[in-house]
């Protein structure tokens, strides 16, 4: 039962109103130090956890996604800034080129497969990304 002050969502987002101590996301029960929060299925989320479960976290830099992204063609999801050539650095947008579980611009994969011999780990598969908004 509450008496006195609560906490409620102040959009609508989520109904009900909380104890302020009983305000925390739902997987961490951690308090949120702002009055930023996320909803999924009326429940309150911090942002990793929000993240975690819409899957929505950027493969490289592990934070959340919100807007624009690159997904690979094994569904993993970028920041678009985030999406870059392992020996430069670049960011890659359209095409890129895949040498086991590393990225590459096509300037760096042909040489990276020059100088690391043959066989099933060094093979070069040229992908694409698709530009999306979450």
């Amino acid at each position: 039962m509450i008496t006195g002050k609560s906490v409620k969502a102040a959009d609508g987002r989520l109904t009900g109103r909380y104890h302020k101590q009983c305000f925390v996301c739902k997987a961490c029960q951690s308090p949120f130090a702002t009055a930023d929060f996320y909803v999924i299925d009326n429940d309150p989320y911090c942002e990793r956890h929000y993240h975690q479960l819409n899957r929505s976290l950027c493969q490289h830099c592990d934070r959340g996604i919100e807007g624009q992204y690159l997904e690979t063609q094994k569904g993993q999801k970028f920041h678009p800034h985030c999406f870059i050539c392992l020996d430069c650095g670049r960011v890659l947008s359209d095409d890129y080129f895949e040498i086991g579980d590393e990225v590459f611009c096509e300037r760096h994969a042909f040489s990276a497969v020059r100088g690391c011999g043959s066989g099933p780990k060094w093979q070069m598969e040229k992908r694409s990304t698709r530009f999306l908004v979450m």
